[in-house]
């Protein structure tokens, strides 16, 4: 099996106990409500735990102001790069990762 990022896994478990849940419900089946309510509070909590993955990833990009020792050299600024995932992210949230920086 390939390695897929955790994210993806958990997004995975997340559709997977939400289906199964509607499955439970919509079919009626009594008995097996308790493994519902199991399947709701799995996929909320894998849900949860995606989005705090996402924003922490997403937190890693930094505005970085380099000054160099030499008074001669000028100063600058730097904003690091993203990765794909944090550019996809960025792209679905329609925001960018310049920080207001040209």
């Amino acid at each position: 099996m390939p390695s897929v990022p955790h994210p993806t896994r958990r997004r995975l478990l997340a559709a997977g106990a939400f289906a199964m849940a509607g499955i439970i419900y919509v079919f009626q089946r009594k008995d097996l409500y308790g493994l519902g309510r199991t399947a709701v509070l799995m996929g909320l909590l894998s849900y949860s735990f995606v989005m705090v993955t996402l924003l922490a990833d997403l937190g890693t990009i930094c505005l970085n102001t380099i000054t160099p020792a030499d008074p001669a050299l000028p100063g600058f600024r730097l904003v690091t790069t993203p990765t794909t995932l944090q550019r996809q992210a960025f792209e679905l949230l329609g925001v960018t990762h310049r920080l207001g920086v040209a």
